[in-house]
């Protein structure tokens, strides 16, 4: 990313301003393969002052396709990239709960959701989450097909 670009930034946020910039080079991007699916880093520069951060909730449930009944025990990972931020099972309901993830963030906030069996019977599933600047709790339902 431009040195020019990122004093800008820098420059904004000494003035309490939020700046965002996106690096749109041919870098090589670091990578991550995670139960079959390729998480890649953003390369996103957040500049701002301190009250640019995003709290967020996410709750949901994740049932079984076939049999439509709630699966205890399903691994649900959150990612920003490449990096893990949070991971939970699922309850006996199927219910999962993200309680206060906060993010220093710009005008909205990208996760990556995995969700996955252990056991190894339900195919895995991506869902690729934006969170933005006025939305805080959102509720998701994942259904698991068998594998």
């Amino acid at each position: 990313m431009k040195l020019t670009h990122r004093m800008t930034a820098f420059a904004l946020s000494l003035l309490g301003l939020t700046a965002y910039a996106h690096d749109f080079s041919d870098l090589p991007r670091s990578t991550k393969i995670v139960e079959g699916f390729e998480l890649e880093d953003d390369f996103l520069s957040v500049y701002g002052g301190r009250m640019n951060h995003i709290k967020t909730k996410l709750y949901g449930s994740v049932y079984d396709k076939e049999k439509k009944v709630p699966l205890q025990g399903i691994k649900v990972a959150l990612y920003s990239g490449t990096q893990e931020l949070a991971v939970t099972y699922t309850q006996k309901d199927g219910d999962f709960y993200f309680d206060d993830m906060s993010v220093w963030a710009g005008l909205s906030v990208e996760y990556t959701m995995i969700v996955s069996d252990p056991k190894g019977e339900f195919k895995a599933l991506r869902r690729d989450l934006l969170f933005e600047i006025d939305e805080i709790t959102r509720e998701e339902f994942v259904i698991l097909e068998r594998k």
